[in-house]
């Protein structure tokens, strides 16, 4: 698999997103932004949006399809770490959860 060039210079931390394609229905509120990488259409949730806004931080989204490369640009002895769900993250996810078993 060739390995697409970063667009940015930020290595540090990026957001793991759904292609638009393959998540026919996202969380209420999601913005439709690129990968990083591959420029596909993603998903990015109110929270994501919130907790890059408040962290300062850039963290570009990338799509699932390309987290291998993401991964693969990194040394060997650089640990990779998946940060668990935040508080408003889990609080996203139950509401959302609660307003689709409410319209069935």
């Amino acid at each position: 698999m060739e390995i697409p060039q970063r667009r940015n210079t930020m290595d540090e931390a990026v957001l793991l997103c759904f292609r638009v394609e393959d998540l026919a229905h996202p969380i209420t509120g999601a913005a439709v932004e690129r990968c990083d990488l591959c420029g596909a259409s993603v998903w990015v949730a109110p929270s994501s949006r919130r907790m890059r806004k408040e962290s300062g931080l850039e963290l570009p989204p990338v799509c699932h399809h390309c987290t291998p490369a993401v991964i693969a640009e990194l040394p060997p002895d650089e640990k990779v770490e998946i940060q668990k769900l935040t508080a408003d993250q889990i609080e996203e996810l139950a509401a959302e959860v609660k307003r689709r078993r409410g319209s069935e």
